[in-house]
């Protein structure tokens, strides 16, 4: 074995930990290390081996990083290792035995190169000064040398003398790139904000086993090359009684579920496979292929350069992030699909979806955190839970069934869309939106708490739902979540996929609340066309019902819909009463490929069905007609069923479901409109002045002919909804603190201030 002198640094060099000791008593202390750490896993084994000594003890290693600093504060610039036992003295190491003398010749030149220009270190304390580390790697097998010196951003480097010198070295081996790495963080180490290629390439290659690597500036490969080659020659010398050999040979794992691949790149590879596996297994090497199709531009064009339409993926993750890029691309289309790429897409998921979880949690965290709530109780029984919650958990159980579901069927498009509609139109606009009160203020009840642990389990299945597609996303949720509660330390990717409980899923709860949500949509609408706000009560909505059974379904969430809508009361009527004039109108794409001879006379019948035959149609859901002897016979589905306006009244109609609203506001609900306003107003005003969400506040409003009666009649009202110890009406209000309300017909002056009583 070649023995060299002892290491001139040995005693100062934080670098090495052996190289002051004999190898003898180097292997020894390994052996004892490691025997050291199986003994304390409690790891049984039978003999164990002494440590092998390496192949070569000098000249093994592929890569240095050196840093710039001073062995004494203040003095003369070194470049090398940290000295032993201190965060700040570097040492200049520039003989060191375990690097092949072409790194301490370049360690020398960089170091006088620096040195001779007057340029400084950089400061650990101060954040100041231009060099900051050396890294160089070696290809052992080629001989290829990759010389990176990293900087702050400072002014005045020059980089093509730095390469001039570099190349003008008395080396050994061949300089292949010089770079430059651009670090501006606070960190004591190697981060790269910008990397450029001074001369050469930004690689070196190597040969491990007669296979050959590209090694870059900051990718990890073994610095024993030799070591590490003759490890994995005796790990290939066992694969004839590998563990678990038997579990691969009983097709247990193999062949693959599936393989993808883009369609323009299937053809060679896919049957290579299959023709690999057939003659060295005969078996297939695959059972599915999903063959994912081209991403285009949003006009349907193949992305070229030439073209000018490709999209930059890196600036694109830059600006929006890796996981709305991911669940755009996926939830756009199905995988086997051309997708049309849109940015204006890419920002619409991240805004709808992520930002729309991102207030979902942000709600939650914000009232769990004022009522401690860590899910330390009892998880309270769902029997005794709200029918929201429950329908709310039934509704999570359904979709945990059909994303397990699509998943397995590789529909994570499907899947996707299925958990973005959950969190934007159930748990956020539905949910969240009508349980606000629930968290606020007061004590734990039980209602409250159920409250919590409802939307906490929704957060936390939705994380582990998301992560196949948005991985980093949820994870962050994931971690947040369990934090605060205990209930697991380890990553949302370690955690088991969600499983549905079939107990927990109410289907006719499900449709009742579909109900719900239908006719609010339908009667928003109706608000929007004649521009009467939510916050604006009115008198009437008036339902057409086609059956005793779908009247009981609305009658069980009336409650809920005229909440929601701001409707004094709910009226049924019979269909057949002759309130509403109905007309069907044909849905041509559906009839004509069934009836085409016939589709003309068909869509005239259609068109002049009677009153009595279009309420039978309704409530039978087909009928049938006689068009030149032959029968023609529609559904639902085929057709559209419009009601007309009623004077004074608003009309919409979806599927079987008709609404009619009352739209007269009489001067006693205009004034109830104000109330509601006025709330909301001060609501805003008291979360940009910075109140906190538990504090009491005095209200004074400036006498004004519209708001006066307003605040007489509804002022307990007002008081209550937000956490008003006054509410007082004053001659003039002028001055700082004053605030102008600006509605529709009129102006109003407001002041709003933390009450101290």
């Amino acid at each position: 074995m070649e023995i060299r002198e002892v290491c001139r640094d040995k005693d100062i060099c934080g670098g090495c930990v052996y190289q002051g000791v004999p190898y003898e008593e180097q292997l020894s202390n390994k052996f004892g290390e490691v025997k050291g750490l199986l003994d304390k896993k409690d790891i049984r084994y039978g003999e164990l081996l002494p440590i092998e000594g390496a192949p070569s003890r000098y000249g093994y290693r592929n890569k240095m990083e050196y840093t710039f600093g001073d062995m004494e504060k203040n003095g003369p610039m070194t470049l090398g290792m940290h000295k032993k036992k201190h965060f700040m003295s570097i040492v200049t190491v520039d003989q060191c035995q375990l690097v092949h003398e072409d790194f301490n010749v370049i360690l020398r030149g960089v170091l006088e190169f620096a040195s001779s220009r007057g340029y400084t270190h950089y400061h650990k304390k101060a954040h100041k000064g231009l060099m900051r580390h050396l890294i160089v790697r070696r290809g052992i097998r080629t001989g290829e040398l990759l010389v990176n010196v990293v900087t702050s951003s400072e002014d005045g480097f020059d980089e093509n003398a730095f390469v001039e010198m570099i190349r003008d070295l008395p080396l050994e081996n061949q300089v292949v790139g010089i770079l430059r790495t651009i670090n501006d963080r606070l960190a004591d180490a190697v981060y790269c904000d910008e990397l450029r290629v001074l001369w050469g390439r930004d690689y070196y290659n190597e040969e491990i086993l007669g296979l050959k690597f590209k090694v870059s500036a900051f990718s990890f490969f073994q610095t024993n090359v030799d070591a590490v080659e003759r490890l994995y020659s005796y790990a290939v010398s066992l694969i004839d009684d590998f563990e678990n050999k038997e579990v691969f040979d009983k097709r247990e794992v193999y062949p693959a579920d599936f393989i993808a691949e883009g369609v323009d790149q299937t053809r060679g590879w896919f049957f290579t496979l299959h023709a690999i596996a057939s003659m060295v297994f005969d078996s297939m090497a695959y059972k599915a292929v999903v063959s994912n199709g081209l991403v285009l531009d949003k006009n349907g064009n193949k992305m070229s350069k030439r073209l000018g339409n490709a999209v930059d993926p890196f600036s694109t993750i830059e600006k929006y992030g890796s996981d709305p890029l991911r669940w755009y691309m996926i939830t756009n289309s199905s995988p086997w699909d051309n997708l049309k790429f849109d940015l204006e897409g890419v920002e619409e998921v991240r805004r709808k979806f992520f930002g729309t979880l991102y207030n979902t949690y942000s709600f939650f965290a914000l009232y769990a955190n004022v009522d401690g709530f860590t899910f330390s109780e009892p998880e309270v029984p769902m029997e005794k839970r709200p029918e929201i919650d429950r329908w709310i958990i039934s509704l999570l159980n359904s979709l945990i069934k059909e994303v397990d579901e699509q998943f397995a069927a590789y529909e994570p498009t499907r899947a996707g869309r299925a958990i973005s509609d959950f969190v934007n139109d159930n748990l956020s606009n539905w949910y969240v939106r009508l349980n606000r009160k629930r968290f606020w203020g007061g004590t734990m009840t039980e209602d409250k708490l159920s409250a919590y642990q409802t939307l906490y389990t929704c957060l936390e299945t939705v994380a582990k739902l998301m992560a196949p597609i948005a991985p980093f996303y949820a994870d962050r949720l994931y971690t947040d979540l369990t934090a605060a509660t205990g209930r697991d330390t380890r990553s949302v990717h370690l955690a088991d996929f969600p499983v549905s409980c079939n107990d927990y899923i109410d289907l006719a709860l499900e449709e009742r609340m579909q109900i719900a949500q239908t006719m609010t949509s339908m009667v928003l609408a109706l608000r929007r066309k004649v521009n009467i706000k939510v916050r604006q009560p009115l008198t009437t909505l008036m339902i057409p019902v086609l059956n005793k059974e779908q009247q009981d379904h609305i009658e069980a969430v009336k409650d809920l819909i005229l909440s929601e809508v701001n409707v004094k009361e709910m009226k049924f009527v019979d269909n057949a009463a002759g309130i509403l004039v109905k007309r069907v109108k044909p849905d041509f794409k559906k009839l004509g490929p069934r009836y085409g001879k016939i589709m003309k006379q068909l869509a005239a019948t259609i068109a002049s069905m009677s009153q009595p035959d279009i309420i039978e149609f309704e409530k039978n859901g087909a009928f049938t007609f006689e068009i030149d002897g032959q029968q023609a016979t529609i559904e639902a589905s085929d057709v559209e069923i419009i009601s007309e306006d009623i004077p004074g009244w608003l009309v919409a109609n979806e599927g079987n479901l008709t609404v009619a609203l009352d739209i007269t506001v009489t001067g006693e609900l205009r004034r109830e409109g104000i109330a509601r306003e006025l709330v909301n107003r001060i609501q805003n005003i008291r979360k940009t002045s910075g109140f906190d969400i538990t504090d009491k506040i005095d209200v004074y409003i400036a006498s004004n002919g519209e708001t006066d009666l307003v605040v007489e009649e509804y002022r307990d009202y007002m008081s209550r909804q937000v956490l008003a110890n006054t509410f007082e009406i004053l001659g003039v209000l002028s001055g700082e603190a004053v605030t102008e309300l600006d509605f529709d017909t009129f102006k109003v002056n407001i002041r709003i201030v933390k009450s101290l009583k």
